[in-house]
């Protein structure tokens, strides 16, 4: 891995290896509209997670010499440099998600921690 090597200047564009959620709602627009090649086995597929640092669910780096590299790698290796000088956590802070709602969803609320 190149990683420690690396250094911030040399840090490009990263593309993810995004992740899909077979949910009952899911539609077909992830693979229609936006021409995304999906699991042939799946379902509906009813979320794209196209960056996501959980534990056991981080993205991975599709391109490039740090090709095969966690998101929580290049956290914990960059830091700051990676995630911006208000960094305090030790994942990355967000999750983009692409939702195809192939059906109607009810609306859904996530407060904070001060609000929940």
């Amino acid at each position: 891995m190149a990683t420690q090597q690396m250094e911030r200047e040399e840090l490009y564009p990263l593309l993810f290896e995004p992740f899909y959620k077979e949910v009952l709602w899911g539609g077909t627009k992830l693979s229609s509209v936006l021409n995304r090649e999906l699991p042939l086995d799946a379902g509906p597929i009813g979320e794209a997670w196209d960056i996501c640092d959980r534990p056991g669910l981080e993205s991975t780096v599709i391109n490039g010499p740090l090709a095969g590299t966690s998101i929580h790698r290049l956290v914990q290796v960059f830091g700051q440099d990676f995630v911006g000088a208000q960094f305090r956590e030790s994942r990355f802070p967000i999750i983009v998600k692409i939702i195809d709602a192939g059906k109607q969803l009810s609306l859904q609320v996530h407060p904070g921690k001060e609000s929940a």
